[in-house]
């Protein structure tokens, strides 16, 4: 009987120690899928859109005249790395300059909408440029309500007209020019 119970336990040992091991190993696989971990690197660039304006302003120095009108080429150009959609506000300094000077004349590919803002229809590549927007500054000879207008007020036509531009992002075809309802569609509601 000495032998039997040296056989139960050496049998014990080894079945505490399957035990031990079959423990161990479900530990692991349990450990290991509740905390796998992998890694993917995906290199990716981001894009730019960013623009400048070019504007050619060249009084004569002296003070324009009533009816006459001042050279003021207004452009811009994609300056970053997105084909772009490009929008353009003239606004005025004050009101007394707003109320000599013409209605702008647009180049074209030019639409004014009611926000105030002129879109340009055609994308803009990567260092591209818009048509002009304005060529020149007309003034007027006299106010809506019949006065003449004064050379006091055309001193400021020099300083006087502010532009401001804004681009969004196009993944459209850069060759198609964009139609209103898409410009609604992508600028929001005019």
């Amino acid at each position: 009987m000495q032998n039997g119970g040296k056989t139960a336990k050496i049998i014990r040992i080894i079945v505490l120690t399957v035990l031990i091991i079959a423990a161990a190993a479900c530990t692991g696989v349990t450990l290991a899928y509740l905390t796998d971990s992998d890694e993917a690197k995906n290199p990716f660039t981001v894009g730019e859109t960013e623009i400048e304006i070019r504007e050619t302003f060249s009084p004569d120095g002296d003070v324009p005249e009533p009816g006459g009108s001042v050279p003021k080429v207004v452009r811009v150009v994609n300056t970053g790395n997105l084909t772009c959609l490009i929008r353009v506000r003239l606004l005025f300094e004050d009101d007394t300059l707003e109320k000599v000077v013409e209605p702008f004349v647009t180049g074209q590919g030019w639409d004014q909408f009611p926000d105030g803002f002129y879109y340009y229809v055609y994308p803009v590549k990567p260092g591209g440029s818009t048509i002009p927007l304005i060529e020149e500054v007309k003034l007027r000879i006299e106010h809506e309500d019949g006065t003449d207008v004064g050379a006091d007020e055309l001193e400021k036509i020099s300083s006087g007209i502010i532009v401001y531009s804004e681009a969004i992002g196009y993944r459209g075809d850069p060759a198609l020019p964009c139609t209103a309802a898409e410009l609604a569609a992508l600028w929001g509601e005019f």
